[in-house]
């Protein structure tokens, strides 16, 4: 299976909702910030983030903040020739 791989910075903060679904450390702002960049994924995907962040310090690309951050992909699964998976998210 092939996959369309896109790059993220996310803050660290945001793991557990992004992978878990956990939202419990967010304030109302960061879970907005979180759904609205959630909802411009480009299709239906699989997270892969690097464990070893302990030293990033960079602007994450969901509060456009500088923190710790980790570097993630979003792979998304190349369906035909042209057409990616954009089912809906659960």
């Amino acid at each position: 299976m092939q996959f369309d791989t896109y790059t993220y910075t996310i803050g660290a903060h945001f793991l557990p909702a992004i992978i878990n679904g956990d939202e419990t450390g967010l304030d109302d702002t960061e879970s907005a910030q979180l759904a609205a960049f959630i909802d411009a994924l480009p299709g239906h995907g699989h997270w892969a983030c690097d464990s070893d962040y302990s030293d990033n310090f960079a602007r994450c690309d969901i509060t456009g903040l500088h923190s710790t951050t980790v570097d993630c992909e979003y792979l998304v699964p190349i369906v035909g020739d042209d057409e990616r998976s954009r089912g809906p998210r659960a």
